[in-house]
């Protein structure tokens, strides 16, 4: 009972502890990982109550084995520090499951990056280069209006002399498409000749504005084209397109629209998150649900002076609107800003799961250690040098280690794809990451707990010996 108490009582200044840290970092960690974080939870009933239950079930697990094992020794053997030689199981099995934890953790943080470099270096088959994204919402119930003065202003701006392209749509890159419907190939001889389908509004040069790649047909060549519609390839699946030629000049009725007919087919490109699947597209000219405009500059290095311009023409035909403008490079930044959360705030619990992993690690060798000081005394007297002692120390080490390793390997293969499976591009388990895991916890292990076995290596057996 006193042992189990005492574990308690460390624990429960450990539980206070960490409630005041994390309530004086909850800002700088929210700043830092882009979670939402604030110090509300210590008015939470239920994180007090679950805290409880962490503070009893962890106080049971972490006291009630020790607390059994000595208060079992006998009394007359402890007296005579003549104590039954522990068989180290229990050690042995710590220090494995903390070599396949750090491994586990670090395997899981290089496959978080890799993934995310991937998804970030990828090329999204469309040149978002040197744009800015000005948003146009229509507050009005005069769509037409709405559009004349859309077109006003996109002649006006490529008169300027620094703006290369300007076109505008209803959904910007690296945004879902919002419109979307059920569609049939007309004249198909089967019912499933068609199916759901994304519906992009946008002006006769946003594909050109975007360097998009024709496959076949042509792009708009007059805002009067409306009743004509381009697909992305993705789309030709639905409609048992072989090839895009096979598309061109087929009518196809889309719900909430029309029948369109089929003037061009474009490559794909990743419009969102490369966790989403390239979704089918429909390219349409109309004058309804246009939100965004985009103007492509010669060059960004003047780019508020440029953003000026853009606001006094802006103005001029729509002074009724608030002027709001950013970098399309934010803009695509933004398609991956959860997965780089979870990279940031991962990352962090593997830093912090690490040096937990290894404070124990120091604890258990600093055991280990002192109890091997006797063995360690005949050795030296019998003629072993401190390198020798030290491998010694190591080799045991290096053994439970890649136990741990190995028994990690098939844990973090299954995690790791798992989770990379939530993504429609990814990339395929790192076979060298767990080696790079290995060579990272040998590293940090050795530099944690060299100086305790040093100092077993270099003690004076003399001093040992004449205590026994």
């Amino acid at each position: 009972f006193q042992f189990l108490m005492e574990a308690f009582i460390t624990n429960l200044f450990g539980v206070a502890l960490a409630v005041f840290i994390i309530y004086w970092i909850a800002s700088p960690l929210a700043n830092y990982t882009g979670l939402s974080l604030n110090s509300d939870f210590l008015r939470s009933p239920s994180f007090w109550l679950e805290l409880g239950i962490l503070w009893v079930v962890s106080s049971s697990v972490a006291g009630f084995y020790p607390a059994v094992v000595i208060s079992n020794f006998r009394p007359i053997g402890a007296l005579r520090s003549v104590n039954k030689k522990s068989s180290g199981k229990v050690r042995r099995a710590i220090v494995i499951w903390q070599f396949m934890a750090s491994s586990c953790l670090l395997v899981g943080a290089i496959i978080v990056n890799e993934q995310l470099k991937e998804m970030n270096e990828r090329p999204i088959g469309i040149n978002t280069e040197n744009m800015i994204l000005v948003d146009m919402p229509n507050f009005t119930n005069d769509s037409e209006g709405f559009y004349r003065s859309l077109n006003n202003l996109k002649i006006d701006l490529l008169n300027q002399g620094e703006i290369i392209d300007v076109s505008y749509a209803s959904d910007a890159p690296g945004e879902a498409v919002g419109w979307r419907g059920g569609s049939s190939l007309i004249g198909a001889s089967s019912d499933t000749d068609g199916g759901m389908i994304f519906k992009l509004v946008a002006d006769k040069d946003y594909l050109d504005t975007y360097d998009s790649e024709f496959l076949a047909g042509r792009n708009f060549q007059q805002l009067s084209e409306t009743r004509s519609v381009i697909l992305n390839k993705k789309a030709l699946e639905i409609y048992g397109f072989s090839n895009p030629e096979e598309a061109l000049n087929k009518r196809i009725w889309f719900s909430n629209l029309d029948t369109l007919q089929v003037i061009g087919v474009v490559a794909d490109y990743h419009q969102e998150s490369l966790r989403e699947p390239i979704k089918p597209t429909a390219y349409i000219q109309n004058h309804i649900g246009l939100k965004y405009l985009f103007v492509r500059v010669n060059q960004m290095e003047d780019i508020n002076q440029l953003a000026s311009k853009i606001q006094a023409n802006f103005e001029t035909h729509f002074p009724q609107l608030p002027f709001d403008w950013t970098l399309m490079s934010d803009q695509m930044a933004l398609r991956h800003s959860g997965e780089s959360q979870f990279k940031k705030a991962f990352s962090l619990f593997v830093f912090l799961a690490f040096l937990t992993s290894m404070l124990g690690l120091l604890g258990l060798v600093s055991f280990t250690t002192k109890q091997r000081q006797r063995e360690m005394a005949i050795r030296k007297v019998l003629g072993s040098s401190v390198l020798h002692v030290v491998g010694l120390f190591f080799r045991s080490f290096l053994t439970l280690a890649l136990v741990g390793n190995l028994i990690a390997l098939p844990i973090v293969y299954f995690a790791s794809n798992q989770w990379l499976n939530s993504f429609a591009f990814r990339i395929s388990f790192l076979w060298w990451s767990p080696l790079i895991a290995l060579g990272i916890s040998l590293v940090i292990a050795f530099a944690t707990t060299i100086n305790s076995i040093l100092k077993v290596a270099h003690i004076n057996p003399v001093n040992i010996l004449n205590q026994e």
